[in-house]
């Protein structure tokens, strides 16, 4: 059965993995995630985990 997610959800994933992107690139100094790639964040329903 597919689950449908809410807009707010959608938004809120959309903006957790822009986030952590922009940490990987700009706050690590490990060369070995330097090529990381975050494709997809997924919260809970009551949007308190990620």
């Amino acid at each position: 059965m597919v689950q449908q997610i809410s807009y707010r959800a959608e938004r809120v994933n959309e903006l957790i993995r822009r986030e952590l992107v922009l940490l990987l690139k700009k706050e690590t100094k490990d060369p070995r995630l330097q090529n990381v790639v975050i494709t997809d964040v997924i919260v809970t329903r009551d949007l308190t985990s990620a």
